[in-house]
Formats: C-alpha cells, structure tokens, sequence
C-alpha cells in the first residue's frame, strides 16, 4: 500500500512539472490563410474567381500573436466539377496564370488551390516548413 502512494504522489508530481513548463514556440500558428493577389498587387475578393496571373500568398492568421512571413514553395491548383476534379496543375513558386482554364464555366464550378510546401520565418530569423496543407476554393458565380 505504501509502494502504491508513493507511486501515486510521484506521477503527480511529475505530471504537475510537466505541465507547469512552457511550451517550446517553434512553430507557427494553425491555420493560414491563403489569398491571392492580382497583377496590381491587389488581394481579389472571396468571392471573385481568379482568370489571369495570380501571386499566391500565405497570411498569418489573425488570431496569432506570432510575427510570421510565409513563402510558397510549391501547390496544386484543380478545376472542380461537382466533387470530381476536371484538371490538376502543378505549380512551382508562388505565380500561377489562371488563364489555362478559359472557357464555358458551369454555375458551381470551382477552383481548389492546395498549397502543399510552405516555409515561414519568424521576426527573430528562425525558420522552417510549416506542417501540413493550406486550402482554399473560389467558386464560379456567374
């Protein structure tokens, strides 16, 4: 009975060390947000769909008191029909011309930007790749 509360006392113990340590903050905050940019360097709108040269842009999220500047390494971009995708390109860097998908659009249709490698870097010069994709669809309105 001894050996089980010293047991007990010891595991509370530790647990209440471990938990009263900070965390290490080497990575940035979830959930980026991805937008994108027009060839004036203006961000397009929700609810605009992209059909020239686009500068893909990963943007800290709001709720983040970390200061952070990503980069886009690499995405896909994919024409969607209902759930199935029509196209898929791959794109290098972070500009990608949206004129390859000219042509009759249906109400409903959409386009699927996965940025798939992103590196950030933090105010102090650390960096690194962020884990994980960052998603984002524009929809065809008209």
């Amino acid at each position: 009975m001894r050996y089980l509360l010293l047991t007990l006392f010891l595991f509370a113990a530790l647990t209440a060390t471990a938990q009263s340590k900070p965390q290490k903050q080497d990575t940035p905050c979830n959930s980026p947000d991805l937008v994108l940019y027009n060839e004036l360097n203006k961000q397009l709108p929700e609810d605009s769909l992209p059909i020239t040269k686009v500068k893909l842009v990963v943007n800290n999220n709001p709720d983040c008191d970390k200061n952070v500047n990503f980069k886009v390494l690499k995405a896909k971009a994919y024409y969607v029909r209902d759930v199935r995708p029509l196209a898929e390109v791959e794109i290098e860097g972070d500009v990608f011309d949206f004129s390859i998908w000219e042509g009759p659009h249906k109400v409903g249709d959409r386009i699927l930007i996965q940025v798939l490698d992103v590196s950030y870097t933090f105010a102090d010069g650390k960096t690194g790749k962020f884990p994980g994709a960052v998603m984002k669809n524009w929809h065809f309105t008209k």
